[in-house]
This record gives C-alpha cells, sequence and structure tokens, in this order.
C-alpha cells in the first residue's frame, strides 16, 4: 500500500470577512491660528518665542494704542456726567411725580444708556491691546519684535502681519484620501491601524471623520483618524501609514 500522507489540519470555525487596505497619511495639528491684533498699534511688548508652549488664555503679546487709553477716559467722563444727570432726575421724579415731563425723564436715560454703551465699547477695544492664546498649543512662528507697528487683521483677506503662529500638538489630526472604490465600507467607527515610521508606534484606532463627498478631480473621500500625541513624540507634517 501507498504511504500515508500527513497534512495540516484546521478546527473550522466561524468569523468576520475583513477586507483592508494601506493608504499614506500626513499628520497635521488638531487645530492651528495665526495670531492677529483687531486694532493697529505699535508692539510693546511680546512672551513668547518659537517652541514656547502656551495655556488658553495666556498673554501672548501687549500693544501700546494711546489713541484707546484717551477715549476711554473720554467715555467714563461722559458715562459718569449721564449717570449724575439721570440719578437726580431720578430723584426728582421719587419724590415729587409729574414736577418733570416724561421728554425729559426719557431723554436723560437715554442719554446714560448711550454714556453706559460708550464706556463699555471703550473697554472692549482696549482690551484688544492685549493679545491672548485662543487654545493650549505650541508657537510654530513669531512674526514681529517689539517696537513693530502691527496692521488690524479686519478680515481674513487682509495683508497684515500676523504676531505668531500657534498649532495644538498635543492631539493630532491624520489626513488621509479613501480611494472611491472603498468609500461604502469607510465610516466614522472604522478600524484603523496606523504605523508611523519615524517614531516605530503602531496605533490602533478609529476613523474620526469622513468629508461625505468624493473629490471629483481625485476621486477619493477625505478621511481624518484623531491621534492623541500628550508626549509630543509625533510632529506635524510627519508621515504615516493607515
Amino acid at each position: 500500500p501507498a504511504a500515508a500522507l500527513s497534512v495540516a489540519a484546521v478546527a473550522v470555525r466561524r468569523t468576520d470577512l475583513t477586507k483592508g487596505i494601506t493608504l499614506s497619511a500626513e499628520f497635521r495639528p488638531y487645530q492651528e491660528a495665526n495670531l492677529h491684533a483687531k486694532e493697529a498699534g505699535y508692539l510693546k511688548t511680546i512672551n513668547v518665542d518659537i517652541g514656547d508652549q502656551v495655556k488658553a488664555g495666556q498673554v501672548i503679546a501687549t500693544l501700546d494704542i494711546d489713541e484707546l487709553k484717551d477715549d476711554l477716559r473720554h467715555a467714563e467722563a461722559a458715562y459718569h456726567d449721564a449717570k449724575l444727570d439721570y440719578d437726580r432726575v431720578s430723584a426728582v421724579i421719587r419724590k415729587r411725580p409729574g414736577l418733570l415731563a416724561q421728554a425729559e425723564v426719557d431723554k436723560a436715560r437715554a442719554d446714560y444708556e448711550m454714556a453706559k454703551a460708550n464706556e463699555e465699547k471703550a473697554k472692549t477695544l482696549l482690551e484688544y491691546a492685549t493679545i491672548t492664546a485662543p487654545f493650549d498649543g505650541i508657537v510654530t512662528r513669531r512674526y514681529v519684535d517689539p517696537g513693530t507697528l502691527i496692521q488690524a487683521g479686519v478680515s481674513s483677506n487682509t495683508q497684515a502681519v500676523p504676531i505668531v503662529h500657534i498649532a495644538e500638538n498635543s492631539r493630532l489630526r491624520l489626513d488621509f484620501p479613501v480611494p472611491e472604490s472603498v468609500v461604502p465600507e469607510v465610516h466614522p467607527g472604522t478600524p484603523v491601524q496606523v504605523t508611523v515610521q519615524d517614531t516605530g508606534q503602531v496605533i490602533n484606532t478609529t476613523v474620526a471623520r469622513i468629508a461625505g463627498k468624493i473629490d471629483n478631480s481625485t476621486r477619493t473621500m477625505e478621511t481624518e483618524v484623531d491621534i492623541d500625541n500628550a508626549d509630543r513624540r509625533i510632529m506635524p507634517g510627519m508621515y504615516a501609514s493607515v
């Protein structure tokens, strides 16, 4: 008889069918911003430099805007006078109702409210002389030095030079384009394994958000994964395979 053959055997079991695809991805800050001044003025102090970690609300720079200080003093004086007049009118009305015409009472109250609003506006404008960090992050660029005349950044199209650029690096977004053929299989929660070549890290996570639209020029859908980077080992701009 022929010799018996040895073969490999495995127990049959039920598992989910999977389909995988490997894509290239790039890290970017979770959020980033150029910090502009809302009012023009000379840069008085700047408290940070490239590489400094900052906290939300931390003072980044201050501007020297003497005109706004003068406006505030005038507004405070006008508010003080208007309040005195309104208080006198109110006292007379309480003691002897009907002695003053209603029009006179209304005008005193209107002048008081207007002066109060002007004072609050002057205070708000003066607060713009202090530039603060909108979120926790790192200063990636510093554009100006003390003494520089800072123009007001009144719109996104302005040519005004920003003061600093801040990027949040304790959390990162990992962007990658998903081909059209795979789009129906990808949604928030889809498992993702991220391999960072530069650090050797392998991170198991899930899709955080999808664009929900295929780009007509590339026939891909933009997809994002959120990566915790509390130890800041990963730098924005690094590549990874997903």
